[in-house]
């Protein structure tokens, strides 16, 4: 069995002799916000990732093939989608979003994601609040590899509580959104890769939690023989 994981964009050569490939794809989590109406309120986190995956996807031996990674977002930026294209199948982890203000980020969708397998919609960012003795929102967590397991939502805002912020979403299989931070700290969480959501800022003196890069892997059973070939520069 051979194995690849991806956490920035590069090339994956299919070694001799295999000719097929299961693809789990996450989309990079999105960017927390800083503040609400007024420059002391908490923002709102940022959305998961997204996680398609298709089994059986058919390869040439002994070709290379792109594998894009999604790029986590930074302060009120969404996280970029990931995604490998082998012949005429795409199998596509949509990014989470972003806010510029209390509101939650939403968390990458299915139906921007490509898989036949499972897609996976990324947890929602906690919602902010236009109130200043609140601490700042959590951030979603990446999409999980079943249907049943969409990524977790951030927490919110939590009311009159300055000294703790929302929890991120965790729990599941993509990547922990990060935690909101306090009032008058800059300690804003990032995501976890694969795929968590940033968490807000409280207030706009401060910089909100990054979203996580988002990661393919890719999995093949190893052919002996195909392997043998391969290093002889012999394609099958």
């Amino acid at each position: 069995m051979g194995s690849q994981t991806f956490d920035v964009t590069g090339t994956w050569y299919c070694p001799g002799g295999v000719s097929l490939v299961d693809v789990v794809a996450w989309g990079a989590g999105g960017g927390g916000s800083q503040a609400g109406t007024h420059t002391a309120d908490p923002g709102g986190g940022g959305g998961g990732g997204a996680c398609a995956r298709q089994t059986g996807v058919a390869t040439t031996p002994c070709s290379t093939y792109t594998v894009t990674v999604g790029v986590g977002g930074i302060d009120q930026q969404a996280g970029g989608l990931s995604e490998i294209v082998i012949g005429a199948v795409t199998v596509r982890g949509a990014g989470g979003g972003t806010t510029s203000s209390v509101a939650a980020g939403a968390g990458g969708t299915i139906a921007n994601s490509i898989g036949t397998t499972s897609r996976c919609a990324g947890g929602a960012g906690g919602a902010g609040s236009n109130t200043t003795t609140l601490a700042g929102a959590g951030g979603g967590e990446g999409g999980g590899y079943t249907d049943a397991s969409a990524g977790a939502a951030g927490e919110s805002s939590h009311d009159n509580n300055p000294t703790t912020g929302g929890s991120g979403g965790g729990g599941g299989q993509g990547g922990d959104g990060g935690p909101g931070c306090v009032a008058g700290s800059d300690a804003a969480g990032d995501g976890v890769a694969p795929g968590g959501g940033g968490s807000g800022a409280a207030g706009s003196s401060n910089v909100a939690g990054h979203g996580a890069a988002g990661r393919i892997i890719l999995t093949w059973v190893d052919s002996p023989v195909g392997n043998k070939l391969s290093l002889l520069g012999v394609g099958l």
